[in-house]
């Protein structure tokens, strides 16, 4: 059964996008131009070349780089295949990157006043002190966290690939059909060869 050699995993990765919406000048922008406030909304970017962030950010993308790289697509809401016996080395892997992105943070709210200061006169009539939030509520805007579920019953499924037939129509190609037990065309074809090498190793 495939709840005995898969289970169902989601990562979830929180960054400050450090962009705040400027609702005053929007407003001036649409009272001058006599446009609506719904025409346009302009957004501040509250930070420049604040490395540390983005250092975040990269390893924000090695983190799904990776997730995505041993998993294989499941649901729209982010959960995706993992094999069993992928599990100890996804949970390890993820226990690294939630350190290095926990030391990132940190680095990070060290420097974080130096770089406000560092943007105020770049913005100039646009800076607004209230639009950085302290370090330690700023804190709380961070995160990386793994999720793994089982696979319910209900769910369950066999992938059998064939290769699919010159004369089959459209329609006929994208319909379910018990006899084929191909119910997941995004798992079938380069899928089949992941799991041929992961899913039934050892």
């Amino acid at each position: 059964m495939i709840q005995e050699r898969a289970m169902l995993a989601a990562v979830h990765i929180s960054i400050w996008t450090a962009v705040k919406h400027d609702r005053g000048v929007s407003r001036d922008v649409a009272e001058r131009n006599g446009a609506p406030m719904s025409a346009g909304r302009y957004n501040k970017q509250l930070l420049r070349g604040a490395d540390k962030l983005d250092e975040l950010r990269t390893l924000a993308g090695q983190v799904r780089q990776y997730f995505y790289k041993i998993t294989l697509p499941w649901t729209d809401e982010g959960y995706r295949l993992l094999p069993a016996n992928l599990y100890f080395d996804l949970t390890a892997r993820m226990r690294e990157f939630e350190a290095q992105f926990e030391q990132g943070v940190e680095a990070f709210l060290a420097i974080y006043p130096q770089y406000i200061e560092q943007v105020r006169p770049e913005l100039n009539g646009l800076f607004r002190e209230e639009d950085y939030p302290k370090a330690e509520k700023l804190r709380r805007k961070f995160g990386v966290k793994l999720e793994v579920l089982p696979i319910p019953p209900a769910t369950t499924f066999a992938c059998r690939c064939r290769p699919r037939s010159r004369r089959a129509s459209p329609a006929r190609s994208t319909r379910m059909s018990a006899s084929r037990w191909c119910v997941e065309p995004r798992i079938c074809g380069a899928g089949c060869t992941m799991w041929s090498r992961t899913w039934w190793t050892g």
